[in-house]
């Protein structure tokens, strides 16, 4: 009787194969039956579980283009979310998502506005253009999975499940966003733009709570990412983005009027005037360093009169970190004192948004962290090194 012939089995193809239960051909980065079906291909090793592998489909990505570097740049993204002893990554159930979507529908679309008209279009525009884009969806279910967690009385299994959901749908959102960053167009700019200012809020939301000298380092990266959806707000398709469906998110009320107004009109001037009268009395060897400092006051300034004219809008809290410069963002990293008292008054000004969910511990734990900081720091000892030539985040590291 002839011998049965060898039969080799691969224990290496990739987690959707396995689920499945089909032959994997192991192609990297990702294997052939997964391109055809349209999956998001994964293998179970560290390495593959990073955010940056699995977006395999960004042939079609531009690196010249800003809103797509904003992205591929940000850390925040680009570190492995997962960890070494953790469960491979796999297809949660259908039912699972429908509940998420129930829930957001009826309830995360009225926490992340106070204006009506929004909160409508999250309750049925905004989940409709998450039918026709994955990616959408996939930030829909993310923030919604985020929400259970922060309002619901979770044990700490449910919370780690919710946590897994979350970052499942996180990871899918990104992977399926990055190609179409390459090219934003009058077509896609408001999908694109729904999901670059959820996934904004997944990386605000989950990262609560925060060490505070830790959120200090991560400034510069969430600065990063706001910058991305200014992008795609003031692009070329700025005019069908403001004026399409989405309308009603950019009627806001104008805020240049108050500019000139009185501290007695509006009282943040008063703290814009203590800052700028803390920078005129830094020593003269910090000259050369005084123009980033007021520029990050300027636009703390506006961000204070923004939401003084809109106090309904509460995620134009976060209106500063888009006008942040990368030079301001290195001293909040080197913790120079003079940029951490500025950045001190921001978390203060941010707290105004502590009744969100998405927002409960920013300005806390960013107010917290400075004054820490502040508070132990030798001014012989901490000081950054501060010559300005060629400053950049790289150069400057936290103690």
């Amino acid at each position: 009787m002839p011998s049965r012939r060898f039969h080799y089995k691969s224990r290496h193809g990739c987690l959707v194969c396995k689920a499945r239960k089909v032959k994997c051909d192991r192609q990297r980065p990702a294997c052939s039956l997964c391109i055809k079906r349209g999956e998001i291909c994964a293998y179970n090793n560290d390495d593959c579980h990073s955010i940056q592998f699995i977006m395999y489909n960004s042939h079609a990505r531009n690196d010249h283009d800003t809103a797509f570097y904003y992205y591929n740049q940000n850390p925040t993204f680009l570190t492995n979310p997962w960890p070494s002893n953790h469960a491979p990554l796999t297809r949660h159930p259908f039912n699972a998502d429908l509940s998420l979507l129930e829930h957001f529908t009826t309830q995360v679309s009225y926490t992340l506005t106070d204006r009506i008209p929004v909160q409508t279009l999250y309750a049925s525009l905004i989940v409709q253009i998450g039918f026709d884009h994955d990616y959408v969806a996939h930030s829909l279910l993310s923030v919604s999975a985020l929400h259970l967690i922060q309002t619901e009385n979770m044990s700490k299994a449910e919370a780690r499940h919710h946590r897994l959901l979350s970052l499942h749908h996180q990871t899918a959102a990104l992977a399926l966003l990055r190609p179409q960053l390459a090219l934003i167009t009058a077509e896609n700019c408001d999908s694109v733009y729904i999901c670059g200012a959820l996934i904004f809020i997944i990386a605000v939301a989950s990262a609560q709570p925060l060490d505070p000298s830790t959120l200090l380092v991560r400034m510069g990266e969430f600065a990063e990412l706001a910058h991305g959806v200014y992008v795609v707000i003031e692009g070329e398709s700025t005019k069908a983005l403001k004026m399409g469906r989405l309308k009603p998110f950019f009627n806001l009320e104008k805020w240049d009027h108050l500019i000139c107004a009185s501290p007695e009109q509006v009282p943040s001037k008063a703290v814009i005037g203590d800052l700028h009268n803390m920078i005129d009395l830094q020593p003269p060897e910090l000259d050369p360093l005084k123009p980033i400092y007021r520029g990050a006051v300027q636009s703390l300034n506006l961000n204070m009169l923004a939401m003084h004219a809109n106090p309904s809008h509460s995620a134009m809290i976060f209106m500063w970190l888009v006008y942040l410069t990368r030079e301001f963002t290195a001293l909040i990293a080197a913790r120079d004192p003079v940029a951490l008292r500025i950045l001190q008054a921001y978390g203060e000004f941010s707290q105004r948004a502590s009744d969100k969910w998405w927002a409960k511990q920013w300005g806390g734990d960013i107010v917290a962290g400075t004054r820490c900081v502040l508070q132990h720091q030798n001014n012989e000892l901490f000081l950054p090194q501060r010559q300005m030539a060629g400053i950049s985040r790289e150069d400057c590291v936290a103690f």
